[in-house]
């Protein structure tokens, strides 16, 4: 990220220094803004908001930095608009094959050619055995993302690639193209051998949720945004993505998350927090209200890997709304999605062997591969091992725990002031150790 007067890497690494708050008791509300603030004071994000709680809703809410590294700019608050990014996997996609599971609709061990068809293996024969789990787990074989990526000038779409002038709205004309990409894709390794985080795995269960949304009439064309008006006559690919946005906003967001959406309404875009600065798309300013994630972009704003926006008090709501469901509290003020039962199969680890990995989730089981995203629910003492969890790329964290009934949401835009699609690795790391503090000091203080 090569912003005029962003953090260099020596600033970055302040933050591996232990943290020490004078006057502030670990654990306090005071001890953790200070862990928050210094992540803005070093650069690693320009802001955030953050809350924890547990099964009666938030018992800490904060708010620090700006939307930008000007002090000029909007402050961050509650109601700032985030781009949640890979959170999107587990919140939206996750959330929306365990609802179609849950009705008897697709089971785990349904292999995507009986609900795509034969032409989904017809670039590779091995792809015939990769099943609804394997996606969720990220055992599919796939590279980690499209190749090429969709945005990318090589790949041909949208037709107005580097245009000049205001932001293109994000629209669905390069699905065909990407379909085909898609189907042509060819697997690394076999089928549940081995995991991979891959962005493919969530494009996969898109297509296969909105497929059978729209042929088994889940969703209906007046349920449709009115860009998918008439889809009918779109290719089926634009169509599955129109059903796949129109079955989770009404059967996962509007039961818990009703201020989320994909494609934000441009009226809310003065209210989302910058990201990073595009230059795919030859805006040479940076993303507000868009969704950050190029792919999701040339998909036209709907992926199942990313493209949800949404704010605190929404993500809260579902966090408590998932500690309620799993603990058999009569008290929900939100009703979550699936029943315990589903929630608690889809948020238990699914192999050790392989990854710390539940069904979409990660979990906070530790000593084994990819454990937890690197710890970011905090160190031993903190989050319990059976915490599940994700991150999003913009920034973007959420632990929630069955066991001590304990949640925590960050939200930030860290990369903002990034140039393109990839901020720099250690950039990453940076986001990770501030998880990881607030996270850590976050138990002794609840």
């Amino acid at each position: 990220c090569n912003r005029g007067g962003m953090a260099s890497p020596l600033r970055w690494l302040l933050l591996l220094l232990p943290v020490t708050v004078t006057g502030r008791p670990r654990g306090t509300e005071a001890h953790l803004r200070e862990i928050l603030e210094r992540g803005v004071q070093a650069e690693v994000f320009p802001g955030a908001v953050a809350a924890a709680g547990g099964l009666d809703g938030a018992d800490v809410e904060l708010a620090v930095g700006h939307f930008t590294y000007s002090r000029e700019s909007p402050t961050m608050s509650p109601s700032t608009v985030f781009d949640m990014a890979s959170l999107t996997k587990v919140i939206a996609t996750t959330s929306a094959v365990a609802v179609l599971y849950e009705r008897g609709v697709l089971a785990l061990g349904t292999r995507v050619v009986d609900v795509l068809g034969a032409e989904f293996a017809s670039a590779d024969a091995s792809k015939a055995d990769i099943t609804v789990d394997h996606c969720l787990t990220h055992t599919a074989g796939y590279q980690p993302d499209p190749q090429p990526w969709y945005w990318e000038e090589a790949f041909g779409c949208p037709s107005w690639h580097r245009s000049s002038g205001d932001p293109p709205a994000e629209g669905f004309e390069c699905l065909p193209r990407i379909y085909s990409s898609f189907l042509a894709e060819e697997l690394v390794t076999t089928p549940g051998s081995q995991f991979a985080y891959s962005d493919l795995s969530f494009i996969t269960l898109q297509f296969i949720v909105g497929r059978l949304a729209w042929e088994r009439g889940l969703v209906t064309s007046e349920d449709l945004l009115p860009r998918c008006h008439g889809a009918e006559a779109m290719p089926l690919p634009s169509c599955w993505s129109c059903a796949f946005e129109a079955f989770v906003r009404l059967h996962v967001l509007s039961s818990v998350m009703p201020d989320s959406q994909f494609l934000l309404d441009s009226s809310r875009w003065p209210d989302a927090a910058p990201t990073l600065n595009d230059t795919v798309y030859t805006l040479r300013q940076p993303l507000q209200g868009q969704v950050s994630d190029g792919d999701a972009f040339a998909m036209g704003g709907v992926a199942g890997h990313a493209g949800l926006f949404s704010r605190l008090h929404d993500v809260e709501r579902f966090a408590q709304a998932a500690l309620q469901t799993l603990s058999g509290s009569t008290t929900a003020t939100d009703s979550f999605p699936v029943n315990s039962t589903t929630l608690r199969l889809f948020t238990s680890v699914r192999d050790p062997a392989f990854s710390s990995r539940a069904l979409g989730w990660d979990t906070n089981l530790r000593g084994v591969p990819d454990s937890g995203f690197d710890g970011v629910c905090g160190r031993e003492g903190g989050f319990s091992s059976s915490t599940f969890l994700h991150i999003g790329y913009t920034g973007t964290c959420l632990c929630i725990d069955p066991e001590r009934l304990q949640w925590s949401a960050i939200l930030t835009n860290r990369v903002f002031g990034c140039q393109g699609q990839l901020c720099p690795a250690d950039s990453e790391d940076a986001v990770k150790q501030v998880y990881r503090d607030f996270n850590t000091a976050l138990h002794s203080s609840l």
